[in-house]
């Protein structure tokens, strides 16, 4: 088992309940860490979940530079299943990356961290608002438009990037323009 600790004076109290209330949504799901149970004292609060010991999907690329075909084929599958797993039940990951995919001990994925997620979002009912790592961030969500749960599939083709190729598709420097290069895309 692992244990998040989030310090509640610095979350916003509203989103650590979405949080709690959408990874008792995914519950069942294989691809998406299971919630087991969340606890909180005056200061913090504690999400226990499953321990994941092949590390992150991040570390395997910074280990291999990139990954084989079929490991690129397996992974997406894994995480295709847990996006529609997700977008079936009207939620939006919002941050999809290396990072926040995660391996149990026999090679198997699992999203991670829903603190940005957004649940009852449809195409009739989307959502507004520029959060998520900017190098995965879909142009709508730059642009500050409206958005559903194509955003999750956007960052999904630049996680694949990563997995075939060992890098971004998009390279625009660092810094204050990175996004301007990315809307050039």
């Amino acid at each position: 088992m692992a244990i998040k600790v989030v310090d509640r004076r610095r979350s916003n109290p509203i989103a650590l309940m979405r949080e709690r209330r959408i990874l008792l949504k995914a519950q069942d799901c294989p691809f998406i860490c299971p919630l087991y149970a969340a606890q909180q004292s005056a200061d913090q609060a504690y999400f226990v979940m499953e321990y994941l010991s092949g590390g992150s999907l991040a570390t395997l690329i910074r280990m291999c530079g990139r990954l084989d075909i079929s490991s690129v084929r397996f992974y997406t599958a894994e995480i295709v299943c847990g996006l529609q797993f997700l977008h079936r039940r009207t939620i939006v990951h919002r941050d999809i990356k290396p990072e926040n995919i995660m391996l149990d001990s026999a090679g198997h994925i699992r999203l991670i961290d829903l603190g940005l997620a957004r649940d009852c979002v449809t195409p009739s009912n989307k959502i507004i608002g520029r959060t998520g790592t900017l190098q995965y961030m879909a142009p709508e969500v730059l642009l500050g438009k409206t958005y559903d749960t194509a955003v999750d599939w956007w960052s999904l083709g630049i996680v694949i990037s990563w997995m075939a190729a060992g890098q971004s598709p998009f390279y625009y420097g660092k810094g204050p323009n990175f996004h301007l290069g990315l809307m050039q895309a």
